[in-house]
């Protein structure tokens, strides 16, 4: 199974594409990455770290982003603990209260 499709059966597929439309519009602009990393479905593996190279300021500036556009808190724990765009996406579902067959 793949992340996205981990994802999807988590969250549902309307949550899943809000939530990562969000997160990649966050991370483009907070902290700078490139807008061709932004494809759900061959980004969400990457590596906030190593491939995407945020630092801790900028896991700060993509959370309050988030938060901001949706209204909702991702915890520093699960932050912290975001290793991958798809940790971000299931963080940013989390906050919203998404489950599967709900809107976020």
């Amino acid at each position: 199974m793949s992340i996205k499709d981990a994802l999807i059966a988590d969250f549902g597929a309307a949550n899943v594409h809000s939530a990562a439309a969000i997160v990649w519009k966050a991370l483009r602009e907070e902290a700078g990455v490139r807008a061709d990393f932004a494809e759900v479905d061959h980004g969400l593996g990457l590596r906030l770290d190593l491939d995407l190279k945020l630092d801790s300021l900028n896991r700060v500036q993509v959370a309050v982003a988030i938060e901001d556009a949706l209204g909702i808190t991702i915890t520093d724990d699960a932050m912290e603990a975001a290793e991958t765009v798809a940790d971000l996406v299931r963080a940013t579902c989390h906050g919203c209260g998404a489950l599967k067959g709900q809107a976020a």
